[in-house]
C-alpha cells in the first residue's frame, strides 16, 4: 500500500510513499528507546544548543516550509510563515527558560 500526499486546494497528489513493514516499524521503535534511553542523560546546556539551532533552521527556512505548508495543507503562505516563527520562538523560550521548569 502507499500513503499519498494530496494538495486540498486542487486534489493533486504530490508525492507518494512506500508502507513500512512491521519489521521496519519494531526496528524504529527499538531506534528510538535507544536513542531515548541516551538523550535522557544529556545535559541541559546540550538540549538548549539544540533547540536553538532547530530555532535558527526554522527561521532560515520559514519561506520554504511556508510553501510547503501551503501545496500540502492549503495553508495561506503569510500564515505559514507566522506558525513557523511560533515555533522558532518556542523553541528560544525554551531553551532559554526551560532549564527552570
Amino acid at each position: 500500500m502507499t500513503i499519498q500526499s494530496v494538495n486540498p486546494v486542487t486534489g493533486k497528489v504530490i508525492k507518494s510513499y512506500k508502507e513500512h513493514s512491521w519489521e521496519q516499524i519494531d526496528k524504529k521503535i527499538a531506534t528510538t528507546q535507544t536513542a531515548w534511553l541516551k538523550w535522557q542523560n544529556s545535559s541541559f546546556a546540550e538540549r538548549a544548543s539544540l533547540l536553538k539551532k532547530t530555532s535558527a533552521l526554522l527561521t532560515q527556512r520559514k519561506e520554504k516550509l511556508a510553501a510547503l505548508m501551503a501545496i500540502e495543507m492549503g495553508k495561506p503562505i503569510k500564515d505559514g510563515i507566522a506558525e513557523i516563527e511560533k515555533c522558532a520562538s518556542v523553541c528560544d523560550y525554551y531553551a532559554d527558560n526551560g532549564e527552570t521548569f
